[in-house]
C-alpha cells in the first residue's frame, strides 16, 4: 500500500484509499469475488481499495447460532415461543461482530485502522480516504469512524453509506 501510494504521488497523482465494507448475509466467497471484480477498476483510477470481509453469511450465522445454543447463551425455547426472536438474535449478533472488528485490539479492522493511521504519516503527502459501507457494513463503519476520529484524532474526507441500516450513530 505505502509503495503504491508513494509511486502514484511520484507520478503526480494524489492517490486515494478506499475502505469498503460489504453488507450482511454475504458469504465470504461472494465478498472476495466482488473485491476481485472491482480491483482493476480502482487501481486504474489511482484508488487503492481495501475490502473488508466479515463473517455475516447465512452459513456463518447458523454456526454462531449452534455455538450459542451449545453453550446455553440462548435457549431453544426462546425461538419456539417467539418466532421473531431468531431474526432479532441474528441482528444483535451482527452488531456485536461489527463492534468487535474495530473496537478491540484483536479486531482486524482495529489493526488495519492503526496501520493506515501510521501510513498517513509516512507518505510523501497524506491521501484522501473514502470509506463505503453497504447495508450492514454501515454498522462496521459506525464503529470504525468513531475510533478513527475520536481515538486516533483523524479526519475523513468521505463516508458513503449505501442502503445503510444502522441508526445508532451519534
Amino acid at each position: 500500500l505505502q509503495w503504491q501510494l508513494n509511486q502514484w504521488q511520484a507520478e503526480g497523482y494524489t492517490g486515494e484509499v478506499l475502505l469498503y465494507v460489504h453488507g450482511g448475509l454475504r458469504e465470504e466467497a461472494f465478498s472476495l469475488a466482488f473485491a476481485q471484480q472491482q480491483l482493476a477498476y480502482c487501481l486504474a483510477r489511482h484508488i487503492y481499495p481495501i475490502f473488508v470481509t466479515w463473517h455475516t453469511g447465512t452459513q456463518e450465522t447458523l454456526r454462531y447460532l449452534q455455538q450459542d445454543l451449545a453453550t446455553n447463551r440462548v435457549a431453544v425455547s426462546t425461538f419456539l415461543k417467539h418466532p421473531l426472536a431468531l431474526p432479532h438474535w441474528g441482528w444483535q449478533k451482527m452488531k456485536q461482530h461489527a463492534a468487535l472488528l474495530s473496537q478491540t485490539p484483536e479486531g482486524a479492522l482495529f489493526q488495519l485502522l492503526n496501520q493506515v493511521h501510521y501510513l498517513q504519516q509516512q507518505l510523501l503527502q497524506p491521501v484522501p480516504l473514502h470509506w463505503v459501507g453497504h447495508s450492514a457494513g454501515s454498522i462496521v463503519l459506525g464503529h470504525a469512524v468513531q475510533y478513527w476520529c475520536e481515538t486516533l484524532q483523524n479526519s475523513l474526507e468521505k463516508v458513503s453509506l449505501l442502503g445503510a441500516c444502522y441508526r445508532d450513530w451519534e
